[in-house]
C-alpha cells in the first residue's frame, strides 16, 4: 500500500513528466496503444530486466496482449538497437524502446535501480515498483 501511495502522491504527473522528456524511439514504430501500460526504466545488461522482458515476450501474443510495455533506458542508441535484435523484439507489437538522457531522466523520476516500474491505468500512475518483480504481481495492480 505504500508503493500505490507513493505513486500517486509524488507521481500524480507520471505522464506528463515523462512527456517532457526528450525520448528518441529506438523500436519499430507502432501504433498499438492501450488503456494499460506499463513503463519500465530498464538496463540491457541487468539481469532482473532481461527476466522481465522475457516474460513479456513470452507472454505478449496471449496474456498481456492488451497491454502496452514502454521500455526506457540511457543506453546507446546502438547497444538499444543490437539488443532488440538479439531478443527478436521486433515482431512483438506492444513493445517500445525509447533511450532518454540519463541526466534529464533522474532529474525527473528519481528511480535509483534497475528495473524501476510504473503502472498506468486511464492515463494515471496506479503503482510503482522498484527494482524487479514478477509482471504477474505488476498485472494485477490493473483493475479487471
Amino acid at each position: 500500500m505504500l508503493l500505490l501511495s507513493s505513486c500517486q502522491q509524488n507521481e500524480s504527473d507520471f505522464l506528463k513528466n515523462i512527456n517532457s522528456l526528450s525520448l528518441i524511439q529506438v523500436s519499430k514504430s507502432n501504433d498499438f496503444n492501450s488503456d494499460k501500460t506499463i513503463y519500465t526504466f530498464f538496463n540491457t545488461t541487468c539481469h532482473y530486466c532481461q527476466i522481465e522482458i522475457k516474460e513479456i515476450k513470452d507472454n505478449s501474443e496471449l496474456e498481456f496482449r492488451d497491454i502496452s510495455f514502454i521500455l526506457i533506458s540511457d543506453e546507446n542508441i546502438e547497444v538499444l538497437k543490437e539488443f532488440i535484435k538479439t531478443e527478436n523484439l521486433v515482431k512483438i507489437n506492444n513493445i517500445k524502446i525509447y533511450k532518454c538522457d540519463e541526466l534529464e531522466f533522474f532529474q525527473t523520476f528519481p528511480a535509483s535501480k534497475t528495473p524501476t516500474s510504473w503502472v498506468i491505468e486511464n492515463n494515471k500512475c496506479i503503482y510503482r515498483e522498484l527494482g524487479w518483480t514478477p509482471m504477474k504481481k505488476l498485472l494485477s495492480k490493473f483493475k479487471e
